[in-house]
């Protein structure tokens, strides 16, 4: 398979839960373009990397290949990693990814994964995944 999108480890809920919220309008644009992009080609394959990706390239945050906030973000990838059981240099169909966010996480690691991101506490992503009928049947 060849990478139609680059992400990093958390990307992939952050796609799944994506209502259109966002840190400025290029980066919420950007992330649009990307989300109906997978929501109309669930078959695209994303590469999970350790760097700055195709969702980062329009964010304020974005220093180039790292996050200003790269320490932070790093754990917010490793917890993703393990929960979803998914590994650098890993590809992946956005169907596949959404396959394990559906089976894979529970309200507990759920918290475990995103507890630590400042759109935790909004409440979107636990909406999304808990409380609105999945978008995802």
């Amino acid at each position: 398979m060849a990478a139609n999108y680059l992400f990093r480890a958390h990307h992939l809920m952050c796609n799944y839960c994506f209502i259109g919220k966002g840190y400025n309008d290029k980066f919420i644009q950007n992330f649009k373009t990307i989300n109906q992009d997978l929501k109309a080609n669930p078959h695209k394959v994303i590469q999970i990397i350790a760097q700055t990706d195709n969702i980062c390239n329009k964010c304020s945050y974005n220093m180039g290949k790292t996050c200003s906030s790269e320490d932070k973000i790093s754990v917010l990838d490793k917890a993703h990693q393990d929960v979803l059981g998914v590994s650098v240099g890993q590809e992946l169909s956005w169907n596949e990814a959404k396959y394990l966010i559906e089976n894979k996480v529970t309200f507990s690691k759920f918290s475990y994964m995103c507890s630590t991101c400042e759109w935790y506490h909004l409440g979107i992503c636990y909406d999304q995944l808990f409380i609105n009928n999945r978008e995802y049947p």
